[in-house]
């Protein structure tokens, strides 16, 4: 059975790379939701997502009136309320059966909804939904054990590991300059950041816990975020 890919965009600016991205998957048949404020991103290149989710606080007026105009798939939520509008967005691709999700436009702003990342991957963890999140080359994501990860990458590329639950056992890691074979990585420590890519294909494996990684968390283009009028 084929894989469903759903691409969330949040209300964060893009950059002319992430801009780029969404097109590809989406021409890849991808199923794209914009979620509040990632309504602005694709009014900005054009192009029609399948539904638009969230209470619009965030969204421009510009943006909203060219989406209705050509779509009336909308669903829309209270503003005050105690879940995110992107929290919601991975509540409705799970109940559509999405096999992946990626996510946009949901790092760079606010710290306290940056940090939010993490419980949007842990939610898509739990319901058995692969996600990841990019920013630009930036990509994260969460791996739980018992699993074997094998991913293609470019040699020379950063990575990152940190624990999420108390203690990761049967940590291995193979194609990279410091390679592990299963070790034990706790959540207070730090000695699994910044190592690099040696092979075109990773082996990341877990016997035990939950580990996020961080393929290439650079810098980049810098945006500045502009308030919905």
């Amino acid at each position: 059975m084929q894989k469903r890919l759903a691409i969330l965009v949040g209300g964060y600016p893009l950059t002319s790379i992430e801009m780029s991205q969404i097109v590809e998957l989406k021409d890849a048949g991808g199923y794209c939701v914009a979620v509040d404020g990632g309504l602005n991103a694709f009014h900005s290149l054009n192009c029609v997502p399948n539904i638009v989710l969230g209470d619009m606080d965030s969204c421009g007026f510009d943006s909203y009136r060219w989406y209705a105009h050509q779509s009336k798939k909308q669903l829309f939520f209270p503003s005050d309320k105690d879940y995110l509008d992107m929290e919601a967005a991975i509540d409705f691709v799970r109940d559509l059966g999405f096999d992946e999700a990626c996510l946009f436009g949901v790092l760079g702003g606010r710290i306290d909804q940056t940090f939010s990342c993490l419980p949007f991957l842990i939610r898509g963890m739990t319901f058995g939904l692969k996600m990841t999140i990019i920013s630009e080359n930036c990509r994260m994501g969460l791996f739980k054990g018992p699993s074997e990860n094998s991913l293609p990458t470019n040699p020379g590329s950063r990575w990152s590991f940190l624990a999420i639950s108390k203690i990761v056992k049967g940590f291995t890691l193979r194609g990279f300059k410091y390679n592990v074979e299963k070790g034990e990585l706790l959540r207070m420590q730090t000695i699994a950041l910044s190592n690099i890519a040696v092979s075109s294909t990773l082996t990341i494996n877990i016997n035990k816990g939950i580990i996020i990684y961080f393929n290439q968390p650079g810098r980049q283009e810098n945006v500045e975020h502009e308030e919905s009028v």
